[in-house]
């Protein structure tokens, strides 16, 4: 259900920010934790494990972005002056580059698949990792101020580490799925 997705606490989003931010110092597995449900097995809510996807955060990163570009486009346009269909734009174009992300790494995920063995996640599981990217665009819309130099640096950081960060997660969905589909071959 949703509500799993915005099951978060305060040091889940500090956690989880600096994993998005610095998945270099995560320690340990990025495997999630399963916990026995009423039916069979489940993984644990994002509130208790921080490899676990969540809606909060990526939902809160894009609209931020939407309200960052949006003023940060009142001083940098033409008009200098707030109007919604800025706003509306803005909803627009990044609510489409999120969907057309999301169903570009499902259709990826799905590719992988064989006959015998079908990779797949679920699909607001995969909302909510390419949703992270709006962390990094949030902070890279509020740096454009900065020098280029800066910018520059911060852009590359932040490419770096949502690589490294979707890369991890699609593995340990991968390999999971693999490891599922090995066990009941058996």
């Amino acid at each position: 259900s949703m509500r799993a997705y915005f099951d978060v606490t305060e040091s889940y989003v500090f956690h989880k920010l600096r994993l998005v931010m610095c998945p270099f110092l995560h320690k340990g597995s990025w495997a999630r934790l399963p916990e026995s449900v009423a039916g069979g097995t489940g993984y644990k809510p994002p509130r208790n494990d921080i490899n676990a996807p969540d809606l909060y955060i990526p939902l809160m990163a894009f609209w931020t972005y939407v309200l960052v570009a949006s003023i940060r486009d009142v001083f940098t346009g033409a008009h200098g002056t707030f109007t919604p269909e800025t706003l509306a734009t803005t909803v627009w174009w990044s609510s489409l580059f999120w969907g057309l992300e999301s169903v570009f790494l499902w259709v990826c995920l799905r590719s992988v698949s064989s006959a015998n063995h079908v990779i797949s996640a679920p699909m607001l599981d995969i909302v909510s990792y390419v949703g992270y990217t709006f962390v990094y665009a949030s902070l890279g819309m509020m740096m454009k101020t900065a020098s280029s130099m800066i910018l520059y640096s911060f852009l590359t950081w932040c490419m770096l580490c949502n690589a490294v960060f979707i890369a991890k997660t699609f593995k340990r969905i991968v390999f999971s799925e693999a490891r599922q589909s090995g066990d009941s071959s058996s």
